[in-house]
């Protein structure tokens, strides 16, 4: 009896090569601007306990109460697969030694898998890979500037289909957001009836800043009528939130206001915004960040100023102009020809292999094919496989220590005199794809 096909989970993807390369090429952009800023990379465990998210989330948020992948591990402990990066983080910098504390001020960079048990969407499934920025320690206006310039060159070096549109809003200081939140709940609870279920539920668990980022139809016309944030936002708070958008504006970057852009979480505060495109559905969002001051506080360290963004690469991969070139690629394949027998075919393996040993030594991809019949097949699977360069070496090239070196693109062929000569003849023909 045939064995059952194991398959594909729900919502979870298989990164086969040419979507792995952009996605790793969106990650390396990543990686470069955020090193121009500072900033150094770290990485940390896709399992934490349970309760890092809870106390970083909060027990009624949706991510809490409907996304976590959860689960009891061998020795009973509650622990959970990261739904986000920055918990992670904030959970690093409190441990028991406080060294990474009592060094402040850290600039990380962070990339990896994410894990939420939500519907599958579009550019969006329960697992993805985000890329990430934390800036820990500042608490100048200029911080929050400087990530939204460094969030813009990113994007922009990405050279995306269409510019997502920068959206930012001030959550202002905790008391600000206290006599908010008072003043919205009791203007909801007065028309809760309205809301909808979605919404309710987030008044009854006390998310009611959420509300003001609901999609739903009803939830948008209630709120036209609601109290606004920025009528409750100390001089402090306005002040330092103009500070912020005059620095964007002296670097150029175009942006929105955006009253209902809001965190639902106590420890975000002051500056929030998010890069967003239509070209992705109603989860428009690409990249998000903001100031979180409160976080390392709630994980048992002392008050430590924090602002950052984060970016699920699968959405930007949806809104790439450039995709990566799979037919033409900085790769040399070596092709054994003839029809031998099995002697001869064992030294021209054995000569493939020095061949190809000399040019890795020299940095260059190569790929062995290890039949020596049908050369024209072999030939196809090379350019299947990207190759941009083919060396053919038979009977005949193992004899004379020469060698055909062919030009895939341009269907060019010479021949080389030498191994120390075929490294920079194959460079030659590669530096054109790399």
């Amino acid at each position: 009896m045939k064995s059952r096909t194991v398959p594909l989970l729900r919502g979870m993807r298989d990164y086969l090569p040419s979507c792995f390369a952009i996605r790793q090429s969106i990650e390396n952009e990543a990686r470069r601007v955020s090193r121009l800023y500072g900033y150094q990379e770290v990485d940390t465990p896709v399992v934490e306990e349970t309760s890092l998210f809870r106390r970083t989330l909060g027990s009624g948020s949706d991510v809490v109460q409907k996304e976590m992948f959860e689960f009891k591990d061998k020795s009973s402990t509650e622990v959970t697969l990261r739904p986000e990066g920055t918990a992670g983080i904030g959970r690093m910098i409190t441990r028991k030694d406080f060294a990474l504390y009592r060094s402040l001020p850290h600039r990380f960079f962070y990339c990896g898998p994410m894990f939420r048990y939500e519907r599958p969407q579009k550019g969006r499934q329960r697992q993805f890979s985000q890329v990430g920025v934390e800036c820990i320690g500042e608490e100048s206006s200029l911080a929050d500037a400087e990530v939204v310039v460094m969030a813009h060159q990113f994007l922009d070096s990405l050279e995306l289909a269409s510019s997502p549109t920068l959206q930012i809003n001030t959550l202002g200081d905790v008391e600000d957001r206290l006599a908010y939140k008072a003043e919205l709940t009791n203007f909801l609870q007065e028309r809760k009836e309205k809301l909808s279920v979605d919404s309710l539920n987030r008044l009854e668990r006390g998310a009611v800043l959420r509300i003001l980022d609901s999609k739903e139809s009803n939830d948008k016309e209630l709120l036209k009528g609601a109290p606004r944030l920025e009528d409750f936002l100390s001089e402090r708070s306005s002040t330092r939130f103009e500070n912020v958008l005059r620095a964007l504006e002296k670097e150029g970057i175009p942006f929105e206001r955006s009253s209902h852009l809001v965190r639902g979480l106590d420890y975000y505060c002051h500056t929030v915004f998010e890069y967003v495109s239509s070209e992705i559905g109603a989860q428009g969002a690409v990249l998000a960040g903001g100031r979180y001051d409160g976080l390392i506080e709630s994980l048992g360290g002392p008050p430590t100023p924090a602002v950052g963004w984060a970016a699920g690469t699968d959405r930007l991969a949806l809104l790439r102009t450039e995709t990566i070139d799979s037919q033409f690629l900085p790769i040399c394949a070596i092709i054994p020809t003839g029809n031998h027998n099995e002697e001869t075919e064992d030294l021209i393996k054995g000569y493939c292999m020095r061949v190809a040993g000399a040019l890795r030594r020299s940095g260059i991809e190569t790929h062995l094919q290890y039949k020596t019949r049908y050369t024209s097949k072999l030939l196809a699977t090379a350019l299947q496989n990207g190759a941009s360069a083919a060396i053919f070496i038979g009977e005949n090239e193992v004899s004379r220590g020469k060698f055909i070196l062919k030009d895939l693109k341009s269907r060019a062929e010479r021949e080389v005199g030498s191994i120390d000569e075929l490294a920079d003849a194959v460079s030659n023909i590669l530096n054109a794809f790399s």
